[in-house]
């Protein structure tokens, strides 16, 4: 987790090396696959990054105005 002066940017890394791929159409009724939906409905923005030993998925969740 870093701490940067408009967001909080949170990453978790795996070995996999497929990217991540949101289920569409995400359907709250089903068991699993929720994360990314998840990510993408809290963050401003996510990606991902490939790492020496996989990959990283990276989310960014704005700060608010005054917190700093």
């Amino acid at each position: 987790m870093t701490l940067k002066q408009t967001a909080v940017r949170v990453e978790v890394f795996d070995a996999g090396q497929g990217a991540p791929q949101p289920r569409s159409p995400h359907q709250s009724s089903r068991p699993g696959g929720h994360g990314l939906h998840i990510v993408g409905r809290l963050s401003s923005q996510w990606g991902v990054e490939p790492t020496d030993g996989g990959k990283a998925v990276w989310a960014e969740i704005a700060r608010p105005a005054d917190v700093g």
